[in-house]
């Protein structure tokens, strides 16, 4: 969506997003009736507009009866990240149209898993349908301008749910020839050998490090934060430095030589969203040498 659709929120605001506050409670909320589906939970959507390049929606949705709302962290916060991809694949945090108010989705899903919703970015606000796959993982459906709004746009919409956080991996050094996007990227050695991460119910994400590196150094730490459909941020520390992450799961990576067998991999970028590492499997943990994994991004189709 060329205008609102393209103006992502600003990195400060997801700092303080990310520090936390007056957490919104989902134990009041109704269940769907029994033949209503139940679409609560992380999702991602690819949003491609008519008039410019493609924006990728991250957010956590609250289901209450057939009522449907992203969910809020901190008063005034929506767990609603949009992020902003260029022609050359290049991601940023913030765009055009003067985003600067509250994002907010919310909507309605009937029994035929028809979805109504109503898109809010700052000034902006759209209205669309979807449709929910009989598997309720996907759904596709388009969007408009409403009447009267500044920036408008319309297009399609593509979604999936998002795969949750809680695992294990190895964080590898990374770097990439262009933008991590159009790929491919390379790996150098190991970062963190062992980054245990922890989902919890209300969004809130913790994440423990431990293990040797290559060095024989031993590393030690926890950075807590916070998930929205397949973007996460944590802060902490880790042997006694403060850092600072954000991370994509919108990677596919593969062996130098073996594209064949591709698996899930994680993007990891640091405060200035440049990417600094790649999330893997621990089992997936090559005999080190340069550009022994690579990866590309992963998205939903159109």
């Amino acid at each position: 969506m060329k205008s609102a659709m393209i103006a992502v929120l600003a990195l400060a605001s997801l700092v303080m997003v990310g520090c936390g506050g007056s957490k919104e409670s989902t134990n009041t909320v109704q269940p769907p009736p029994p033949n209503v589906a139940n679409v609560a939970g992380s999702w991602t959507v690819r949003a491609a507009t008519d008039y410019g390049p493609m924006i990728m929606l991250e957010t956590n949705l609250v289901q209450d009866g057939t009522a449907l709302r992203s969910h809020d962290r901190d008063i005034g916060h929506p767990d609603l990240v949009p992020l902003y991809v260029n022609e050359y694949g290049d991601v940023y945090l913030e765009g055009g149209c003067g985003v600067t108010g509250q994002s907010q989705f919310n909507g309605t899903i009937d029994s035929h898993n028809q979805i109504t919703f109503t898109l809010k970015l700052g000034p902006a606000t759209y209205n669309g349908t979807a449709t929910l796959s009989a598997d309720r993982t996907t759904l596709t459906g388009n969007y408009r301008s409403a009447a009267g709004s500044p920036c408008p746009d319309q297009g399609t919409i593509t979604g999936s749910r998002a795969r949750s956080y809680s695992r294990t991996a190895t964080l590898l050094n990374a770097e990439c020839e262009t933008n991590w996007m159009n790929g491919p990227c390379y790996v150098y050695d190991v970062a963190i050998p062992m980054v245990k991460m922890t989902e919890h119910s209300d969004y809130t994400l913790t994440v423990d490090a431990s293990g040797t590196d290559l060095y024989g150094n031993e590393i030690s730490g926890r950075l807590t934060g916070f998930v929205a459909g397949s973007a996460a941020y944590a802060s902490g520390s880790v042997n006694d430095e403060n850092v600072t992450y954000y991370a994509w799961d919108h990677g596919e990576c593969w062996a130098t030589g073996d594209e064949a067998n591709t698996y899930p991999c994680t993007a990891v970028f640091d405060s200035n969203f440049i990417l600094v590492g790649i999330l893997i499997p621990p089992g997936q943990v090559p005999v080190m040498r340069r550009h022994s994994v690579q990866m590309r991004r992963q998205l939903p189709a159109n």
